[in-house]
């Protein structure tokens, strides 16, 4: 953590923390999510020590007072440099304010009860469906639905469900799963962006990436596993992005690429590395019910990061490679181990570990 408090955003790959102008709510609700999900996982003290000060920090700098919601950014002292009570931002909260929660702590329903409130009354699109992007709306910004921050808030309530909150947190998953059951049901994948009713968005923005096809794969099978059953969608979507997404040539790192077209086309061929964690993550549970090839999957995966990713010696990782396997990125965000930590529970509890 930085002097201020913050978690530190970002590094340089010598691992010296690089400076910051502001902070991020996305950013540090993840970092308080990573280490109260590791002190729950490994029993650690001094990592719920750190979650719960984290948070403490969060809330102090990133809550808006006046308006309810997580603003998008300040700095690390408490200037408010961007009000926007953004749609993606709100997830990370309340996904880390159930991993609080689990620790025990003991205002943890109020903020969420508290974050809830305010994405209803500020979001909520009653005609549509789903959430907006942001607030305050401007009429004269058309933004484009994203697919992203609906599937963060389904991953946030269903987190708050297995943590044993009693709000709300199914009725609010299955509205979401239903809207986008029925948008893959259509698209035959689950798309990036849409149009404000749902339809589809132009075609420069109508792409499918397969890093969120393995994300939808694991949340709705993790919604249906909650209803007693499994998803045959969960199923269309991982086998979709590994049909269409996968390096296949021999002389490449064997990875997932950024971004592919509707039927498949590659439109992006660079690897970045938060795709692999949720491929593993989806096929380390498929492999726990028996699926060898699944296992398969997930340890190939598994090598490539190690060996295409991490770099030499660790702990820090290369975010982006390009289709060679040559490193990208000029420095390492943190908010990427927020993929990391989910993949390494998921592989534990699938090598027969438990959280």
């Amino acid at each position: 953590m930085a002097e201020s408090g913050a978690f530190v955003e970002e590094f340089d790959l010598t691992q010296r923390p690089l400076p910051a102008a502001a902070i991020h709510t996305r950013v540090q609700a993840r970092m308080v999510y990573v280490f109260a999900h590791a002190a729950n996982m490994l029993n650690e003290p001094r990592y719920a020590e750190i979650a719960h000060s984290g948070f403490e920090k969060t809330a102090r700098t990133l809550w808006n007072r006046r308006e309810g919601g997580w603003i998008h950014a300040a700095s690390a002292h408490g200037d408010v440099l961007d009000v926007r009570c953004d749609a993606y931002d709100q997830a990370f909260p309340l996904l880390a304010l159930a991993h609080l929660r689990r620790l025990g702590m003991t205002d943890a329903d109020i903020w969420i009860e508290r974050s809830l409130e305010a994405l209803d009354r500020r979001l909520v699109d009653a005609r549509h469906g789903g959430y907006f992007e942001e607030a305050p709306r401007e009429p004269s910004r058309h933004l484009l639905r994203r697919q992203n921050p609906h599937m963060h808030l389904l991953e946030a309530f269903l987190a708050l469900e297995e943590a044993g909150w009693t709000g709300n947190a199914r009725e609010r998953a299955t509205h979401i799963v239903d809207l986008f059951s029925a948008l893959a049901e259509r698209d035959g994948a689950i798309g990036e962006y849409f149009s404000e009713d749902w339809s589809t968005p132009p075609p420069d923005k109508d792409t499918r990436q397969p890093g969120h096809q393995f994300e939808w794969a694991w949340l709705l099978d993790n919604y249906a596993r909650g209803k007693g059953g499994s998803s045959a969608l969960a199923n269309r979507l991982a086998s979709f992005a590994w049909r269409n997404g996968i390096e296949r040539d021999p002389a490449h790192p064997h990875a997932l690429f950024e971004e592919v077209a509707p039927d498949g086309k590659l439109i992006t061929p660079s690897k970045l590395l938060w795709p692999q964690t949720e491929a593993v993550r989806y096929y380390a549970r498929r492999a726990r019910l028996g699926d060898r090839e699944a296992e398969a999957r997930a340890n190939r995966l598994a090598e490539t990061i190690l060996s295409s990713f991490v770099m030499s010696g660790g702990p820090l990782w290369h975010n982006q490679i390009d289709r060679n396997g040559k490193p990208l990125a000029r420095s390492v965000p943190s908010r990427v181990l927020y993929h990391i930590v989910a993949c390494a529970a998921d592989a534990t509890i699938a090598q027969g570990g438990t959280t």
